[in-house]
C-alpha cells in the first residue's frame, strides 16, 4: 500500500469539491508536471480515483477508495453529504468536466468552492446602506480562518461569510428553483452556465466555452438569469453588474471565434446539432434553433479568461471593488504618464489606444471593429500572455499602423498587490 503525501490528498481534495477535474487543470495546483504524473497514476492504480478520455481531454473522478480516504484524512470536511454532493457533480463526466474546471480555477483563485468555505444558498449578504470606502471595505473583508479538531489535516482553511467571493455550482442552483408547473422552468435546466460567481462588481454567470463559439439556446439562459435575481439563491446586497458574463477557455481558440463570428457579421442563428434518431424526424417537425455566443448577446460586460495560471491570476483580481479601472489606470499611468484614465480608450498625439488586459469581450469587439473602419494610427495594449489573441485579431486589417504595445508577466501580481493595499483585504 502505497503512502499518500500532501500532492495526493491536494488533488483528492480538489476532486471532491470540484466532482471531475482534466489532467492540465491540476497544473493549477502549483505541483510539477512530473510529480502530478506520478501522483494520478498511483491514485488510479490503488482505485482511488478513475479516469476518463485521452490528452487534454482527459479527466478524473473520485472512486469510493478515494471517498473513504478523505473521510479518514479529515471526516468533518469530507462528510457524507460532501461526498452524496459528489456523486451530482461528477454524473455525465464529459459535462461534468466543464463544471469541473471551471470550479477548480475559481478555487486555486482564492473563492469559495467547497460548502465548507462559503454561505449555503440562498446566502444572504448585508446590504450596502453607505456606499463609502469603509463599507465596502468590511463588506468585501468577509474571511474568517479555520481549523478541523482532531483531523489528520491541520491545514487553515478560509470561510466566506457573506456570498461575496463564492462561486455555487448550477446544478445545486437550479435545484432551488421552485416548480409550480411544468412551464415555470422553461430552458433553465438546459441553461449552459457552469455555475455563478458574485464579486463586489458583479453577479457573473460562468461558463465553459468548449473551445468553441458557444451556441446557446437564449430563452433559457435568460430565465436562469431572472431566476438569479429573485429570492431563491441570493438574498441582500446584489452587485451593479447583474448581467455580467465570465468565459473560460483552453487558450484564446473561442476569444478568437467569438470576436471574429460577431466582426464577419455571419448570422449567429443556427441549428442546434440533433441525435441521429431524431433527425429523421427532422422533416416532420420544427428544428430547434440556437444562437451564437457574441461579446453581447448572452451578458454584459462578458470576460473572457483561459484555463491556465495566467487566467487563474486574472481571476483573482475580481475580488476587488473596482479592479478593472484601476488596471486600466496602472497601465495608462505606466505606459503613457496619463495620470487618471479608468476607461479603456484614450486619445494620444493622434493615436488612439485601446488598453484591453482585462480582456472584457465588449471592450475588444468595439476596438477592433474602430481600428479597422477607421484610419487613425492605433496602439493596442496588453499582457504579454494575451498578446496572441490580439496578433490574430488583427491580421485581417491591413494598411494601418497598428502597435501591440504588451506588459510584463509580473503586471498582473503588482495590480493585485496594489488593489490589497488600497482594499486591505
Amino acid at each position: 500500500m502505497p503512502t499518500f503525501s500532501d500532492i495526493h490528498y491536494t488533488i483528492l481534495s480538489l476532486l471532491a469539491e470540484c466532482g471531475c477535474v482534466s489532467r492540465p487543470t491540476f497544473d493549477l495546483t502549483g505541483y510539477s508536471y512530473h510529480y502530478l504524473t506520478v501522483s494520478l497514476k498511483t491514485l488510479v492504480d490503488t482505485d482511488a480515483i478513475r479516469k476518463y478520455g485521452k490528452g487534454q481531454t482527459k479527466h478524473y473522478a473520485l472512486n469510493l477508495a478515494g471517498r473513504q480516504l478523505l473521510t479518514k484524512y479529515n471526516p468533518l470536511r469530507f462528510s457524507p453529504y460532501v461526498m452524496e454532493l459528489n456523486k451530482k457533480l461528477s454524473k455525465h463526466p464529459d459535462r461534468a468536466r466543464l463544471r469541473g474546471d471551471v470550479a477548480a480555477l475559481l478555487s486555486c483563485a482564492g473563492y469559495g468552492v467547497h460548502i465548507d468555505d462559503k454561505l449555503p444558498l440562498p446566502a444572504f449578504t448585508p446590504p450596502q446602506n453607505q456606499p463609502d470606502h469603509q463599507h465596502i471595505v468590511s463588506l468585501c473583508r468577509n474571511i474568517t480562518r479555520r481549523t478541523y479538531p482532531d483531523a489528520e489535516n491541520n491545514r487553515v482553511y478560509a470561510k466566506r461569510l457573506t456570498a461575496i467571493g463564492s462561486y455555487y455550482d448550477s446544478t445545486t442552483i437550479k435545484a432551488l428553483f421552485p416548480r409550480e408547473s411544468s412551464m415555470d422552468n422553461e430552458g433553465i435546466n438546459y441553461a449552459r452556465a457552469c455555475g455563478v460567481l458574485m464579486t463586489p462588481d458583479c453577479l457573473l454567470r460562468v461558463y465553459h466555452s468548449r473551445d468553441v463559439a458557444l451556441k446557446f439556446l437564449k430563452t433559457g439562459e435568460n430565465n436562469f438569469r431572472n431566476r438569479l435575481l429573485g429570492d431563491h439563491v441570493f438574498r441582500g446586497f446584489r452587485p451593479a453588474g447583474t448581467d455580467a458574463v465570465l468565459i473560460f477557455g483552453a487558450g484564446f481558440t473561442s476569444a478568437s471565434h467569438i470576436i471574429m463570428y460577431s466582426l464577419d457579421g455571419i448570422n449567429t442563428r443556427m441549428s442546434l446539432h440533433v441525435k441521429k434518431s431524431e433527425a429523421k424526424q427532422a422533416g416532420k417537425r420544427k428544428v430547434v434553433a440556437g444562437e451564437r455566443l457574441t461579446p453581447s448577446n448572452l451578458g454584459k460586460p462578458s470576460y473572457y479568461l483561459p484555463l491556465d495560471v495566467n487566467g487563474m491570476a486574472m481571476a483573482a483580481l475580481f475580488q476587488y471593488p473596482g479592479w478593472e479601472p484601476m488596471l486600466n489606470r496602472e497601465i495608462y499611468r505606466q505606459a503613457f504618464g496619463v495620470p487618471d484614465q479608468p476607461g479603456y480608450y484614450h486619445e494620444l498625439d493622434e493615436r488612439k489606444i485601446y488598453v484591453l488586459a482585462s480582456l472584457n469581450m465588449n471592450h475588444i469587439e468595439r476596438a477592433i471593429q474602430q481600428i479597422s473602419t477607421q484610419p487613425n494610427p492605433a496602439t493596442i495594449v496588453c499582457l504579454n500572455w494575451q498578446e496572441p489573441l490580439f496578433r490574430e485579431l488583427l491580421t485581417p486589417i491591413h494598411g494601418r499602423s497598428i502597435q501591440v504595445l504588451r506588459m510584463p508577466d509580473s503586471f498582473v501580481d503588482e495590480a493585485a498587490g496594489k488593489l490589497n493595499d488600497f482594499w486591505k483585504l
